[in-house]
């Protein structure tokens, strides 16, 4: 199995999870992320 099959998989048995999670609790799940900018900004001025 190569790596994109192993995260499609995986992405399937998370599908199952969170499906039977919002089936528990009788609507569906919500997920807020907060992001804090680019971490990537001070690695790319040094190039």
């Amino acid at each position: 199995m190569n790596e994109a099959q192993l995260q499609y998989e995986y992405i399937e048995k998370a599908k199952k999870i969170v499906e039977e999670k919002a089936r528990k609790k009788g609507s569906k799940l919500t997920c807020c992320v907060v992001t804090f900018g680019c971490q990537m900004a001070p690695a790319t001025r040094m190039l």
